[in-house]
């Protein structure tokens, strides 16, 4: 039996795929439950352009990626903080500090999640950031933190 899912369902498939299963399990649990449709010619071709349309908005944002990947990679950047009189910093530089820096310094939308923070940033000095973009892109930013007074 083939038939739309119209929702994720373990072990199956994810939303809008076309999926093959056995008549019992298609008739006594996706379509009594709703997770799915029987197919028809006007609904292959709704998956068809569905799964186009989300083909394009992938390889978009891979693009838009890639182009990030190429302004961020190996840039310094300069945050200036308040510190005590030893250096240290009152409290710590979280990912969504750095993301903001970044997203302010050169107009680009890096998400907080993106950053990767090996320990800590609790003192002044230079640190090396890592910025995941992709499972593929892992772009390396210096950091050095100093103090603002």
């Amino acid at each position: 039996m083939k038939l739309i899912l119209l929702k994720d369902v373990k072990n199956v498939g994810k939303k809008n795929d076309l999926v093959e299963v056995s008549d019992g399990y298609g008739r006594n649990f996706l379509l009594k439950n709703k997770f799915a449709i029987v197919t028809n010619s006007q609904d292959l071709s709704r998956i068809q352009k569905i799964n186009q349309d989300k083909l394009k908005q992938e390889q978009d944002y891979k693009l838009e990626m890639e182009s990030i990947y190429q302004q961020i990679n190996n840039i310094d950047l300069e945050m200036k903080v308040n510190t005590s009189q030893e250096g240290h910093l009152f409290g710590s530089i979280k990912e969504q500090d750095i993301a903001k820096l970044i997203n302010q310094s050169y107009n680009v939308n890096i998400d907080k999640n993106s950053i990767i923070i090996d320990k800590p940033i609790k003192s002044i000095g230079s640190y090396v950031i890592k910025a995941k973009l992709l499972s593929n892109l892992l772009a390396n930013i210096n950091l050095n933190v100093s103090s603002e007074k």
